[in-house]
């Protein structure tokens, strides 16, 4: 019976963790979107690529690191003794 109130409480910290993650996670993906939104829009200009290569990367890294730390997280979570107390 305590396993099962400690992985209540380790789930709820997943979430806890998760939710400010996602957060930021969709904050540079509107960025990278703006930036990719601009060097479109200015595509005429010498230079053009560069915020549109700079979007692209921030978003292909940032999603990266996300499913990266999600997929850890649930495999972790997976497991029976996953919390260290």
């Amino acid at each position: 019976m305590p396993s099962d109130r400690f992985a209540r409480v380790g789930r709820v910290f997943l979430v806890c963790l998760a939710v400010p993650f996602l957060l930021i996670v969709v904050y540079i993906g509107f960025v990278s979107a703006v930036s990719i939104w601009t060097g479109l829009a200015a595509i005429h200009r010498n230079g053009s690529w560069l915020p549109i290569a700079a979007g692209f990367i921030a978003f292909i890294a940032v999603v990266w690191v996300f499913f990266t730390i999600v997929v850890n997280a649930l495999r972790k979570e997976k497991e029976d003794d996953w919390v260290d107390i």
